[in-house]
């Protein structure tokens, strides 16, 4: 069938505008995170927002909407730097531009020296991140859906009993737990804390030994063989705006249970507390 000239402009017009349309921004919508991304919309919904969590995490309000929609990266202020390294199909943006941008990770990953890493991890055990990457789809195929060997413990004793903490009080949550569980698990895959602290840390000791301040509160679900502290306890935990932080991060209980699950070293039955001799089951 031949198509005369209007008729294939036409033609034309709505591929390319179907093809904009399946285009996502994802950005902060509070613009307190300066980070953007734009790209195919299931690759930003399946692949980068389940995955890069330091970007949701450390956005108040993360939003994907339509890029066609007046909310393209650059209409809503940011500067294009490059191709992401990390999510190679999605075009990362900037507020300030490459020179914001290196700013930023200079102070970040000072903090996070293992950052990137944990990213890699995360990603590469999303089919929806894999099988879009054909030099490493096969060698992931096969094992993005194993956690990490999964090591034994019997015991912990108190004296093994460590705190996780931003030692800059930035952010002003405490888990307690091993001192080899909160490195191996926590530190790792729960990133609503690791991607919010500025210096996460490990170190040996109770909670209240890290910081008098530091009051229980529930335990997070996701994290159930770790104690949970905050600053002020729940009065604390109400008005530093937890509660409204996590209003704008439904995904969050799927997204750390999903982190717990292909991560082996989370997988430990529920901490006892440093009150105690021993925790059950390390």
């Amino acid at each position: 069938m031949k198509l005369n000239f209007q008729t294939r402009q036409a033609y034309c017009m709505l591929v390319i505008v179907v093809v904009e349309a399946s285009n996502l921004t994802y950005y902060d919508a509070s613009s307190v995170h300066p980070q953007c991304f734009e790209g195919e919309k299931t690759y930003i919904e399946k692949c980068v927002h389940p995955c890069d969590l330091l970007m949701y995490f450390r956005s108040a309000h993360p939003q994907m909407v339509d890029t066609l929609e007046g909310k393209s990266c650059t209409e809503l202020g940011y500067e294009y730097v490059f191709m992401d390294p990390g999510f190679p199909e999605a075009y990362l943006y900037w507020k300030g531009g490459h020179t914001g941008w290196q700013r930023y990770v200079n102070k970040f990953f000072g903090g996070h020296t293992r950052a990137a890493a944990y990213l890699n991890y995360t990603r590469d055990h999303n089919p929806a991140c894999s099988q879009r990457n054909s030099d490493r789809g096969t060698s992931l195929q096969n094992q993005r859906n194993l956690p990490l060997q999964t090591q034994k413990h019997t015991l912990v004793y108190e004296s093994d009993v460590a705190a996780m903490y931003d030692t800059s009080s930035d952010f002003r949550q405490c888990l307690e737990g091993s001192f080899e569980a909160l490195s191996s698990c926590a530190m790792k895959s729960d990133y609503f804390m690791y991607a919010q602290a500025s210096t996460p840390t490990v170190v040996r000791g109770s909670c209240a030994s890290v910081h008098p301040d530091f009051q229980r509160i529930p335990d997070a679900p996701e994290f159930k063989q770790f104690q949970r502290y905050w600053m002020g306890g729940e009065k604390g935990w109400v008005s530093d705006g937890m509660p409204s932080y996590l209003a704008n991060h439904s995904e969050t209980h799927s997204y750390l249970t999903e982190q717990a699950r292909i991560n082996g070293a989370c997988q430990y039955n529920t901490y006892v507390g440093s009150s105690n001799t021993v925790a059950n089951n390390y």
